[in-house]
């Protein structure tokens, strides 16, 4: 899916890259995969407070507290 979702950033595909990077962070799974969705569903659309919503929990899950109170305050700025 992050293959993809990549993919179709680099054809201008946001809507199909953001509807990707959506399905892998509803999975609830922390790992790489995750937190690259988390981060390319946030490069297309920076005003999206879900996005930061879960690339804090998947940061979180990921053991990087830091980064998770980082965009978990985004999320609330934006929300």
């Amino acid at each position: 899916l992050m293959r993809d979702a990549f993919q179709r950033q680099q054809t201008n595909d946001t809507a199909g890259a953001i509807a990707l990077c959506k399905k892998i962070l509803d999975q609830r799974q922390a790992g790489d995969t995750a937190e690259s969705a988390g981060l390319l569903w946030i490069q297309l659309a920076p005003d999206d407070a879900k996005a930061w919503s879960l690339l804090g929990l998947v940061m979180f899950h990921n053991a990087k507290i830091e980064q998770s109170e980082q965009a978990l305050g985004i999320a609330l700025r934006l929300d």
